[in-house]
C-alpha cells in the first residue's frame, strides 16, 4: 500500500485494531492524519456510550503512535465522534 496523507476509516468489527492502526500509522505521510469515526448503535446507547466509545479510540491512537488526537462530535442520538490525529 502507498502512502497516504489522509484516511478514515470505522473500527467496528476489528478483530485487532491496534495491528490495523500501527499498520496504517506507518504507511501515513508525515503530514497524514486519520479520522475514526463511531455512532454507538446498542438500543441503550447514550452520550455516555458515545464517550467511552471516543476514549477507547482514543487509547489505540496512542498506542499506534498517534499523536495532536483531538474529539470532534455530532451531536445527534446517540453522538457520533470523529477522532483525529496525525
Amino acid at each position: 500500500m502507498p502512502a497516504a496523507q489522509s484516511v478514515a476509516n470505522s473500527l467496528a468489527r476489528r478483530l485487532r485494531p491496534g495491528d490495523l492502526l500501527a499498520a496504517l500509522r506507518a504507511r501515513l505521510t508525515p503530514d497524514g492524519r486519520i479520522a475514526i469515526v463511531s455512532q454507538p448503535r446498542c438500543h441503550v446507547a447514550t452520550a455516555d456510550t458515545s464517550r467511552g466509545a471516543a476514549n477507547e479510540i482514543r487509547a489505540l491512537l496512542t498506542t499506534a503512535g498517534f499523536t495532536k488526537l483531538r474529539t470532534e462530535i455530532l451531536p445527534l442520538n446517540p453522538p457520533v465522534i470523529c477522532v483525529l490525529g496525525s
